[in-house]
């Protein structure tokens, strides 16, 4: 993965674009997973009667669709550097 190459030495000099791509990459994956670790956390909290769930209608459908597009849309945009 792209940490591999950054920590490997023979892989260096490395150019500033590809080093930025590399720890923009790294920064949204890690993100991503902190979101995850905290949504089930959460999930734990509401399995052990310790978090509130507040519940009002809506569209989950549009609601997830919105999310899933914004995810293939910045897949695209990472490939298209």
């Amino acid at each position: 993965g792209i940490a591999e190459q950054l920590a490997d030495q023979r892989a260096w000099p490395i150019n500033k674009k590809d080093l930025h791509q590399g720890i923009s990459l790294i920064y949204r994956n890690g993100n991503n997973l902190l979101r995850l670790i905290n949504q089930l956390l959460d999930l734990s909290k509401l399995d052990a009667g310790q978090l509130k769930l507040n519940m009002r209608q809506g569209d989950v459908i549009a609601y997830r669709w919105r999310g899933i597009s914004t995810s293939i849309l910045r897949s695209f945009q990472w490939k298209k550097r």
